[in-house]
């Protein structure tokens, strides 16, 4: 669990050369990771669904809690027309809970899988 959830982290916080030195720390020496939207997407409610499943917190306090964030919701459905963020929350959180209720690995929406060395800029220089 803990590289699964390194992975993830690491690609979200490396993204510019600055953090260079964390990113090593973590046993990457390559180049940050490009800053791709829709990935940061997946990879927070990934995160955001793991922990929930951390926590034993079951979906329909799920629901309640993020109903909680009015700013996101409303700008989810400005933008999408539904409460996106939540939806794909609730829906990996299933996918998950059923990877462990069937005792297989869960599998990422994810290609290339995260902090994959092809997802990263050029080197400086």
């Amino acid at each position: 669990m803990t590289k699964w959830i390194g992975d993830r982290v690491l690609e979200l916080i490396y993204t510019g050369w600055d953090v260079q030195d964390f990113a090593q720390e973590m046993g990457l020496s390559g180049p940050p990771f490009i800053w791709d939207v829709n990935r940061r997407f997946v990879l927070c409610c990934e995160l955001d669904s793991a922990f929930f499943h951390l926590y034993d917190i079951e979906p329909e306090d799920i629901e309640y809690i993020m109903d909680s964030f009015n700013i996101v919701k409303k700008q989810d459905e400005d933008k999408y027309s539904e409460y996106k963020t939540k939806n794909s929350i609730l829906e990996i959180y299933s996918n998950m809970k059923q990877a462990i209720d069937t005792n297989e690995p869960f599998k990422t929406t994810l290609n290339p899988l995260p902090a994959d060395q092809n997802l990263t800029h050029q080197p400086k220089g």
